[in-house]
């Protein structure tokens, strides 16, 4: 594998259920597709729980994802070094540089004589937590988008998703290589790309290849009965419990909209001292596939309140194909800027203030028509389905 002059993709996040794990799976697809366009080298991270596996007796399944850990952690430490002395001239693209781990990123572009390529998968390139967002406030925040770095310092912010000992030096080698045109940038959507050459400057190589994951346009199941009837929400969270993702914001929400019932599809979070969990809202761990699709279909909408600057989200492309209404956060620099206000409500970032918005959205009985929701949908499909081929067009070039 390390001898041919196919590109060379590199991820320490492997194929899975998490947002970058899609996306790889979908590419590798479309590589298997086409004859095998692309190689790949996976870390182990992004993989289901194993312990989960066994002990829910599900053995075969457990023994199979503990290989695969293994392997990945093969990869990273034989494969990676390998390339930089048996693949030194070839094309890399390299996914989610944390988690691969940036002294061991440096050491593989180190001397590297091919071309080289970043495909952002979240805002890392310039913020250290990679969702841009400060804990305790409702806002995105950009203060170490082209900048030197000490809001970060200041605000003490951790690595991500571990703590390396030189990660700011790190991001900033990354800026220099990036301006110096050693290595070119790839990304989702256009906010993403405008804060890529705002960080990286005008003279960078930065272009807009897109995203696409195949679970994206498959119904969800039917909604399950509970007690002899449908359950049904006024509000479904469709998110992870975090509060980047907004899921505090969300609560604070649900506080200020005690006449409407909500679905949080995690169990009971921890808080910050003082306050308790809205009365008003159900806590049930599930997925997608298993009952999060169904209710989000039969809610009266769909709460995605991201409050980094997010590129694409699975959650609010499901949401828009398959929900009611969508409802986001206006915050700046997200995906979510560049969908029309005629296929979504976009709320205030106070909660109080968002709560009356959404109330009288709500009891106006308005939402998106489904025609149109539909048409953006298949769109957004037919412009990003040929992500691989948009990549391999970008890095050819």
């Amino acid at each position: 594998m390390i001898s041919r002059k196919r590109p060379l993709f590199i991820s320490g996040i492997s194929p899975g259920p998490t947002g970058t794990g899609r996306l790889l799976e979908f590419i590798e697809q479309s590589s298997d597709e086409q004859g095998g366009k692309v190689d790949f080298i996976y870390g182990p991270l992004g993989l289901p729980s194993h312990k989960e596996a066994f002990a829910q007796g599900r053995w075969g399944e457990a023994l199979r994802l503990v290989w695969r850990k293994v392997l990945g952690k093969i990869r990273m430490r034989v494969l990676v070094p390998l390339v930089q002395i048996l693949g030194r001239d070839r094309t890399l693209v390299i996914f989610h540089f944390q988690s691969i781990g940036f002294a061991r990123v440096e050491r593989l572009l180190a001397n590297h004589r091919g071309k080289i390529y970043a495909y952002l998968v979240d805002n890392n390139f310039f913020c250290l937590r990679s969702y841009n967002h400060l804990p305790g406030t409702n806002d995105s925040c950009l203060a170490c988008l082209n900048s030197d770095f000490s809001a970060a310092k200041k605000n003490n912010c951790p690595s991500q998703p571990f703590p390396e000992a030189d990660a700011l030096g790190f991001l900033e080698r990354l800026r220099a290589l990036v301006r110096e045109g050693r290595i070119g940038v790839l990304t989702q959507n256009a906010e993403h790309q405008r804060l890529a050459e705002t960080h990286f400057g005008p003279q960078a190589d930065v272009s807009l290849v897109g995203d696409w994951m195949s679970d994206w346009e498959t119904p969800p199941p039917p909604l399950s009965k509970e007690g002899g009837r449908s359950i049904a929400y006024d509000v479904v969270f469709h998110g992870a419990p975090e509060p980047a993702k907004g899921n505090l914001w969300a609560l604070a929400l649900a506080r200020a909209m005690p006449s409407r019932r909500f679905l949080f599809p995690f169990s009971a979070i921890s808080l910050p001292q003082g306050e308790t969990l809205p009365e008003n809202a159900d806590f049930k761990a599930m997925n997608w596939n298993s009952g999060l699709g169904a209710h989000c279909q039969s809610a009266q909408a769909v709460l995605v309140p991201s409050l980094s600057s997010s590129p694409v989200e699975g959650a609010l492309l499901k949401s828009i194909r398959w929900a009611r209404l969508s409802v986001v956060v206006d915050v700046e620099g997200a995906f979510s800027q560049e969908i029309s206000d005629d296929l979504l409500l976009r709320l205030p970032k106070d909660p109080k203030a968002a709560a009356s918005v959404f109330e009288a959205r709500l009891a106006s009985g308005w939402k998106p028509e489904e025609k149109s929701r539909r048409t953006w949908f298949e769109n957004y499909r037919r412009e990003n389905i040929r992500v691989l081929n948009q990549i391999l067009g970008a890095i050819e070039k």
